[in-house]
């Protein structure tokens, strides 16, 4: 039969415990499980930032074809032909705005006497050879056409010479102004055969300057 262990005595058992460093037996606080508290996660790893895309290559312009003049060529020409074309037509309301006359018999035939075609016609005349038959055949016509243009025309030749395509006609000082305001009328009764003339002013014997016509086929 048990008895009842007295309560002093159940203490002084259990402070006989504890003074010999018996740690087995938790003590009711102790027993009552911690609350477990969760650990701070580490902070995660910063990422890198993206890469800024790349910049788009700069635009160029289309390499100019092998031979092509250099664009400020290009513009210089493109000014001077606006220029040349402001100066066509100043020029062209020049002459709109100016009446053209025409000019005097005189001056016409200084005109042919200055004119470079003049200077050589002598020369060349001199160097051709004579064909007999052109020559007669030229030398008749030219008198013809002479007597049909003014009869004292005519009379006024001083010389008359024909060789393989030209012929050469010098006239008398004294007719010059006839002669002057008739060389459209000689040449028109030329005709066909003998279609160029060239005039020109040579010295003659007495100190007076002669006209020379030179018609040639």
């Amino acid at each position: 039969m048990m008895r009842p262990i007295p309560t002093t005595m159940l203490l002084a058992v259990l402070a006989s415990l504890g003074g010999c460093g018996g740690d087995d037996i938790a003590s009711p606080a102790r027993q009552q499980a911690l609350p477990v508290t969760p650990s701070a996660s580490a902070p995660e790893p910063a990422r890198p930032a993206p890469a800024p895309a790349p910049a788009p290559p700069p635009v160029r312009a289309a390499p100019a074809p092998p031979g092509a003049p250099p664009l400020t060529d290009i513009a210089q020409l493109r000014q001077e032909v606006a220029s040349l074309r402001r100066e066509v037509a100043e020029l062209r309301m020049m002459l709109t705005r100016a009446p053209v006359s025409a000019p005097p018999a005189g001056a016409a035939m200084q005109q042919m006497a200055e004119t470079p075609a003049v200077a050589p016609a002598e020369t060349m005349f001199r160097a051709e050879q004579t064909d007999p038959a052109w020559s007669m055949y030229a030398t008749s016509a030219v008198r013809a056409a002479l007597a049909r243009t003014n009869a004292e025309l005519e009379s006024q030749v001083r010389r008359l010479e024909c060789r393989t395509k030209t012929c050469r006609v010098e006239m008398n000082p004294t007719s010059a102004d006839l002669l002057e305001s008739s060389l459209g009328a000689v040449l028109a009764n030329v005709g066909a055969a003998i279609p160029n003339m060239t005039a020109t002013q040579v010295g003659s014997d007495d100190g007076s300057e002669a006209t020379v016509l030179y018609l040639t086929r």
